[in-house]
């Protein structure tokens, strides 16, 4: 974690949103966030001076579970 975070430092805005978004996808893969991957998240969010949105996160979570169809914007709203 030390080093994606360091590393995220160092991108450019629309850099940065990309991965937060991806680091947000990755970590509702297996239908669960733990604790350790949202105390990341929320590292990640804060180191880039953004708010993280949890619920949008849960929210997107449970429609994965689901099976439902996620639009994109749904995606790009996480940051």
């Amino acid at each position: 974690p030390a080093r994606f975070l360091s590393a995220l430092r160092d991108l450019d805005d629309e850099e940065r949103k990309l991965c937060l978004r991806m680091l947000c996808v990755a970590a509702i893969l297996d239908g669960r966030v733990t604790r350790k991957e949202r105390a990341l998240i929320e590292q990640a969010f804060a180191m880039s001076g953004l708010a993280p949105k949890l619920g949008v996160l849960s929210s997107l979570r449970r429609s994965f579970v689901r099976g439902d169809k996620i639009p994109k914007e749904r995606v790009l709203s996480l940051a």
